[in-house]
């Protein structure tokens, strides 16, 4: 089938018309970056806004675009594109003959270790390097062992053993694991929003709330709060064959007539790779995800975490109805009816968020073991993960903790399931209100959420 823009949207209209669904009814578009979705003439979504004759909202999927902010910075330094091709290397070294693989599993199995085998890289989803480099990281001494095996036994092929003396010089510098460990540091402050925004349940507001937060942790980052190469010292300290690779050392440029003392490895190692990756990271979701703050600014003003403030940043329903007419004109809603329900709900959304949690406590207490795992295995199944990767017991904790937040806890979802809930009887009291909710928890973020809420 063609992907051309004219294509996917006569197919998009055919299969709508067919199921008697009016484009009328489309609250947001998202997908990837590619010019014949996003291109503001000619793409999928340009189209869109022309058959129904309506600034229709667009959204760059947020995963996708967390994807490009870490692929940005795969290729900034020599060390990074040396880490992620050697771990390449590796996983296509141990997997092509089964008995290099039967050794690396042996020596697992002799130090008592769950077996494990390494992972590919895939260039499309980022979650299949931090899963790569988790288990490198994990194995890092059984591989070492491993490939000294292959190296010195003569019973492997002279290709074999030369690749394995190849790697192990290459896996052993501290430059080489000195990245791999701010990687992995990358890893575990994107991970849970990389996560969540894979997830079925996610919200706008807690998305931004998560993005804020990531780029906040990255910046302390670079700041020195996380001080890489004591951490690498710290870890394999027990190795001595680690060393850092020398080359010719480098003095800086001064004034003439100055002599400058040699820059360390270690500074060189942290002004070419940890202070352009992370200068890289933090520069790319600043200007991939900066695009639709205004988008979040228009919607703030609904936002839960706003109510507290309301009064004082607005004092009179005339105020807060010119802050929700934008919005209110975009989806044919009554914007002064709107900012009078708001201010309402905003006064008394406190009790019935308490009386929610209590009530649900009440009810997880009451409910018998049996059903409880019947529960956790449904909210399981709604786990969204690639097939190629592991999801671990932590993984699936994050994921469940999220959604008990997102429904309990001050997000737009948070709020529809409040305005929904029949034990309150608020959809007859605040109609327009409602309809904002189910509006604003409808638009996609990402590009496989064809419908929520």
């Amino acid at each position: 089938m063609s992907t051309t823009a004219e294509d996917l949207f006569g197919v998009i209209f055919s299969t709508l018309q067919s199921k008697n669904v009016s484009f009328e009814k489309l609250i947001a578009q998202s997908y990837d970056g590619a010019s014949n979705m996003n291109g503001c003439y000619g793409g999928l979504q340009a189209l869109i806004k022309d058959q129904i004759n309506r600034n229709i909202l667009y959204i760059h999927c947020y995963a996708h675009t967390l994807n490009l902010v870490l692929a940005d910075s795969a290729a900034i330094a020599v060390d990074v594109v040396t880490l992620f091709g050697n771990l390449e290397t590796l996983y296509v070294f141990f997997s092509r003959s089964h008995k290099v693989h039967n050794v690396l599993e042996s020596i697992q199995l002799s130090h008592g270790l769950p077996i494990r085998s390494l992972k590919r890289l895939n260039t499309v989803r980022w979650n299949a390097r931090e899963m790569c480099l988790r288990t490198f990281l994990d194995r890092y001494e059984s591989i070492l062992e491993a490939l000294d095996i292959v190296h010195t036994d003569t019973s492997f092929d002279t290709k074999h053993r030369s690749e394995a003396a190849g790697l192990l010089i290459s896996i052993q510098t501290k430059q080489f694991l000195a990245t791999a460990l701010l990687f992995s540091e990358i890893f575990a402050t994107t991970g849970p929003l990389s996560r969540y925004l894979q997830s079925i349940d996610n919200d706008l507001s807690k998305a931004m709330n998560m993005i804020d937060v990531s780029i906040a942790s990255l910046e302390k980052m670079r700041n020195g709060s996380f001080d890489v190469i004591k951490t690498m010292d710290d870890t394999f300290k027990h190795i001595q064959s680690i060393q850092w690779h020398t080359t010719r050392a480098r003095r800086p440029k001064g004034a003439p007539g100055t002599s400058g003392s040699p820059e360390t490895i270690e500074s060189k190692w942290k002004h070419e790779t940890l202070y352009v990756v992370l200068d890289s990271v933090l520069s790319s979701m600043r200007n991939r995800f900066e695009k639709n703050r205004s988008l979040y600014e228009m919607l703030s003003v609904f936002s839960p975490n706003c109510f507290p403030r309301l009064s004082e940043m607005y004092n009179t329903v005339y105020d807060l109805t010119r802050a929700v007419t934008s919005f209110c004109e975009k989806y044919n809603l009554d914007s002064k009816r709107c900012a009078e329900e708001l201010f309402c709900f905003a006064r008394a959304y406190s009790k019935f968020h308490s009386s929610e949690f209590v009530c649900t406590q009440a009810d997880d207490r009451s409910s018998d073991e049996d059903d409880m795992e019947q529960d956790h295995d449904q909210q399981d199944a709604d786990v969204d993960y690639n097939d190629f990767i592991e999801v671990s017991d932590e993984q699936r904790d994050e994921h469940l903790e999220t959604k008990k937040n997102d429904i309990r806890g001050s997000s737009f979802t948070g709020a529809l399931h409040i305005l929904c809930n029949e034990m309150y009887h608020l959809k007859d009291a605040f109609p327009e209100l409602c309809k904002v909710y189910a509006i604003i928890s409808a638009i996609p973020i990402i590009q496989f959420l064809y419908r929520r809420a």
